[in-house]
């Protein structure tokens, strides 16, 4: 109950929600049918998985090697999370791995085997490759 001279107290859950709508990081296409480039992505002479790209679709990512299990799933993470980088800094998708094949060492989550460099008609051929290794 109120007293006298003093109004009750609403509180925060009597204030209206106000939502702000953000907009999500930006990121390169899932998929393509145009012709992929791909990379080997190894810690330790271990593959950890391959990292694709198409520019005519503005597509790219990372498939983690089914055969490493947990320690692809993580590489994946890190990967994808520098492809968004490269996509909110205005890079496509070739020069987005073209600098990370130049820069980056992640670390346990591995580093781009230049050598490995091979090119795909479509994304199916490459994620075929890809499940054989």
């Amino acid at each position: 109950m109120a007293r006298e001279g003093r109004r009750p107290y609403n509180g925060p859950l009597k204030d209206d929600v106000y939502f702000e709508a953000v907009s999500p990081s930006p990121y390169y296409n899932f998929h393509t049918d145009s012709p992929v480039t791909q990379y080997e992505v190894r810690k330790d002479q271990v593959l950890l998985g391959v990292i694709w790209f198409s520019d005519n679709d503005d597509a790219g990512g990372f498939m983690s090697a089914a055969a490493c299990g947990g320690r692809g799933k993580n590489a994946s993470v890190e990967w994808n999370q520098q492809l968004r980088q490269a996509k909110a800094a205005g890079l496509g998708p070739q020069l987005a791995v073209e600098s990370l094949v130049r820069d980056v060492d992640l670390g346990q989550h591995g580093r781009i085997d230049t050598a490995s460099r091979r090119h795909f008609p479509d994304l199916a051929a490459a994620h075929a490759f890809a499940a054989e290794r």
